[in-house]
């Protein structure tokens, strides 16, 4: 059995590490491979995702932590191994804690609401509200259509507790 053993692993050729990649959080990247893959394995999808597009793939974060991503050609040859770290990085942001949860701000010039992982959902709710409008406003915009009203000054305080300037 020892003999099998050694001829398999004398088969399979040098182990190769895996390459280590740190994603950055609503950043992707991009890697060329030698050839166009036939299969992609991702250990744990929730941490980062690939699309295929020829020889590149384009990894997405989707959230924090470590996975593994292989590429393989048609022969089940490896073509690419990756041990994937995505991180949080923003020179930018800050995070406050208050007796409700986090928030996070983008301050570049000036102080937003920024959207990170385990911040306070009303928060979150808060920005994904305003992002709405504005998508709604630049697809109206962009077909034609009939422009949506923003929301009026005692709606916006009725629904978030925060009175407009």
């Amino acid at each position: 059995m020892a003999v099998v053993a050694a001829v398999a692993n004398a088969c399979a050729g040098p182990a190769r590490a895996a390459q280590q990649l740190v994603l950055v959080f609503d950043r992707n990247e991009i890697v060329k491979l030698p050839e166009v893959p036939a299969t992609i394995v991702i250990s744990n999808p929730g941490v980062a995702d690939v699309t295929i597009d020829g020889t590149s793939l384009f990894l997405y974060p989707r959230g924090y932590g470590m996975t593994s991503i292989t590429a393989l050609n048609s022969k089940g040859e490896t073509l690419a191994d990756y041990v994937v770290r995505v991180i949080y990085e923003d020179r930018d942001s800050i995070s406050m804690y208050t007796p409700s949860g986090r928030k996070t701000y983008t301050c570049a010039r000036d102080c937003e609401i920024a959207l990170r992982v385990g911040d306070d959902s009303a928060h979150m709710g808060q920005y994904v509200s305003q992002v709405g409008t504005k998508t709604g406003f630049a697809q109206g915009a962009s077909t034609g259509g009939d422009m949506p009203m923003p929301p009026s000054p005692a709606s916006v305080e009725s629904r978030t507790g925060i009175a407009p300037p």
